[in-house]
């Protein structure tokens, strides 16, 4: 019986270690954390953690009975340091190694950091973690003026959030379009009306050039001189893959771990799942895809394929977010659209934006319409054209 070690313990972690029992894995099942708590869900960290509050066991991926039953054991505060392929042994902080016959790496992905004067403020903060959204609240309880850098999804639902809770919000987005490396003008616009209609400042066009303080963080400082007040910064300026202890293995990286269509490294006996992975599209070329769903499903493929039971993977990648209780919900098969067509009512804040690529669905973006959501995952599964679209 093989022994199967998972370095990370989020989303892609926790559903390999499940998956490999499921699929009647007998041998030793460890998860290795370098956090101090039990796998926990990472939407809520953005979202409700911050408005509601709650700890660590409220988001946890499982309770302890469900550990114990499948025998899966987790070792917190545990981080491994270097990997030997050849001899299949993990180096631990601290001193210590660890054996492992296959090895799955959910490393996930780490923050970009803002490369500004002033980004080191105590109260310049990131969110990634569960110690960062208490943090986050913590310092959300004691400011008034919360200034966010980056308007994607991370940094407009920290927006959302601190509104909600009365807090004076300025975002700050470099680009001409909030969330634009993710969706269509269509839904950007959407969202800046929604963001602007419940009082938030949103300065698109405008980059930070430096943060002013003393001891901690005061105003940011655009380029064009603008000074913005500011007695919190949330940071959300994207995500790199957590790929350099396989790149230091000698594992093939290229901006995330490169992985075949079964989630095999080009390392014997490692796997390598989630937001650290980058994996062959259905359409050519490699992607690398940020989500939960996509964790969850690479996690289960690993330990399919550690039991000989595996399908390569060909998925479509759904998404959501919540904003101001507005859901967002996004499906792809990771293939571009540029013709676009539009249902619903738009003003009414009841639509869907359809893509297309030479007449074949290739996405779809939906705000309020959940069963437009439903039916479009179910036709980018089976192959669908614009004339689907118009006859269903």
């Amino acid at each position: 019986m093989s022994k199967v070690v998972i370095v990370g313990g989020g989303h892609a972690g926790f559903s390999a270690a499940a998956g490999l029992r499921s699929q009647g894995h007998e041998g030793e099942i460890l998860i290795l954390s370098d956090e101090a708590h039990m796998p926990y869900h990472r939407p809520p960290l953005s979202k409700a953690l911050l408005v509601g509050g709650g700890g660590a066991g409220d988001i946890a991926l499982g309770k302890q009975a469900f550990y114990d039953r499948n025998d899966i054991r987790v070792r917190l505060g545990t981080k491994v340091t270097a990997i030997d392929c050849a001899a299949r042994v993990l180096s631990l902080a601290g001193g210590g190694t660890l054996g492992y016959d296959r090895l799955i790496l959910a490393l996930g992905a780490e923050n970009r950091c803002l490369p500004i004067p002033g980004a080191g403020f105590p109260n310049v903060l990131y969110l990634r973690c569960y110690d960062d959204a208490v943090a986050a609240r913590d310092w959300l309880g004691r400011s008034d003026r919360v200034a966010v850098i980056g308007g994607g999804f991370v940094g407009l639902e920290l927006a959302s959030a601190a509104n909600r809770l009365g807090r004076r919000v300025t975002v700050i987005e470099a680009s001409d379009r909030l969330m634009s490396r993710a969706v269509s003008p269509e839904i950007s616009a959407h969202y800046l009306d929604l963001h602007r209609s419940n009082g938030v400042d949103v300065r698109v066009k405008a980059k930070a050039s430096r943060i002013e303080g003393d001891r901690a963080a005061s105003a940011v400082v655009l380029e064009d001189g603008t000074r913005i007040g500011a007695d919190l910064v949330f940071v959300g300026v994207g995500i790199r893959p957590a790929d350099r202890l396989a790149a230091e293995a000698g594992i093939a990286t290229q901006d995330g771990i490169l992985v075949d269509g079964h989630m095999r490294t080009s390392a014997p006996s490692v796997h390598a799942v989630g937001d650290c992975a980058r994996f062959p599209s259905r359409h050519g070329g490699l992607i690398r895809v940020e989500s939960v769903q996509n964790a969850v499903d690479q996690g289960l493929l690993a330990a399919r394929d550690i039991a000989g039971t595996a399908a390569p993977y060909a998925p479509v990648h759904w998404f959501w977010s919540d904003q101001f209780g507005v859901k967002l919900q996004m499906a792809t098969i990771g293939r571009d659209g540029a013709d676009r067509r539009i249902a619903g009512d738009v003003a009414g804040g009841k639509f869907t934006v359809y893509a297309f690529d030479d007449g074949v669905l290739t996405g779809a973006e939906s705000v309020g319409r959940p069963a437009d959501h439903a039916r479009v995952r179910k036709l980018l599964e089976r192959g669908a054209t614009a004339s689907d679209i118009l006859e269903d």
